[in-house]
Formats: C-alpha cells, structure tokens, sequence
C-alpha cells in the first residue's frame, strides 16, 4: 500500500508529444463488457490548468470529450498505475501539473490519474499477462479479486488510449472516483 500515496496524487496528462488535434477514441469497451462507462476525458490545457478553481468533475464532464470508457472500477486503475512505477518505471504524474491534482486532491478531494503523450510507446511495448497482474494486485491490496487481471488489462488499453489521444493542445485526465 506504501505506492497508494504517490498514485492518489498521480497528475494530469502532460502536454503529449504529438501535434494532431483530432482524438482517437474507444468505441468499445473490453470484451465481453456488460456495461461501459466514460473514464478518460480529452480537454483543452488551458481548461485542465483552471481545475481547481471549478467544480473540477463537473468541468471535465462538460468540456471534455471521451476518448476511453471502462466497465471496470477505477481502484484498478490506481494500482496498474502503481505496478507501471515499481515494475517499469513509468510514472505518469507530470511535474508541472502536480500543483493541480494536488490542490484538486486536497480542495475537492478529486484524484485524478495521468498519462502523457511521452508515454505511448512504452506503454505500447508492454505485454503482462493476466496472471501477473492479479498477483501483483493480490500483493498490493492483500486482496484476491479474481477479475484482477483482466480489469489491469483493461486500464492498460485506457491508459494507452489516453496517452494517444494526448497533444501540444490537449491533455486527457482520469478521475478516480472510488
């Protein structure tokens, strides 16, 4: 659990690396998906930096276009984030938007996941398998959640899409809502 800290005050998306204006977004969810809800939001920079001085959620909501939707829990989400830290090296907080989710986590108590253009090739070279995951997830929350694997795979193909979907003008975040 000593990971949790650093990944609740994960950052918004860093300015990405591409130029393109126009996102990619999910279409679908993961397979065999029941139901899908919207988790990743593609939003102008300028509006991601003003954040804490709305209502943070409501803003992301109305302003920002999804690019990912997810059946599964955004807890998941926190602890593949943790797992990309420890087992690969990625963080994927950015320094200059630590102030935001910061003020956002302490303010409105808002945690918000990020993942930077920067990141999408090493998150496409990733291949754990299901297996993996759940025990890394099992030791991380002393828990035995049985879906564990697939719902990590899951978020992986979510924080894939969010880190395509990041350029000069745009930035995606992730609330985490649990």
């Amino acid at each position: 659990m000593h990971r949790l800290g650093t990944v609740l005050t994960a950052a918004l998306v860093a300015i990405g690396c591409g130029s393109g204006s126009e996102p990619r977004s999910d279409s679908t969810a993961a397979a065999g998906a029941s139901s899908s809800y919207p988790v990743a939001y593609r939003i102008p920079n300028a509006i991601a930096r003003k954040l804490p001085q709305a209502d943070a959620y409501a803003v992301i909501e109305r302003e920002g276009q999804v690019v990912a939707q997810t059946e599964w829990e955004d807890y998941t989400a926190l602890v593949l984030s943790a797992w990309l830290e420890e087992k690969h090296g990625i963080r994927l907080d950015a320094p200059e938007y630590r102030a935001v989710t910061s003020r956002l986590a302490s303010e409105q108590e808002l945690y918000v996941i990020a993942v930077t253009g920067e990141h999408a090739a090493a998150l496409r070279r990733l291949h754990p398998n299901e297996r993996a995951l759940r025990r890394y997830f099992a030791r991380f929350t002393e828990d035995g959640y049985s879906e564990a694997g697939e719902a990590m795979l899951d978020w992986l193909r979510v924080f894939r899409l969010a880190s395509s979907n990041a350029d000069v003008n745009h930035v995606v975040v992730i609330p985490v809502l649990d």
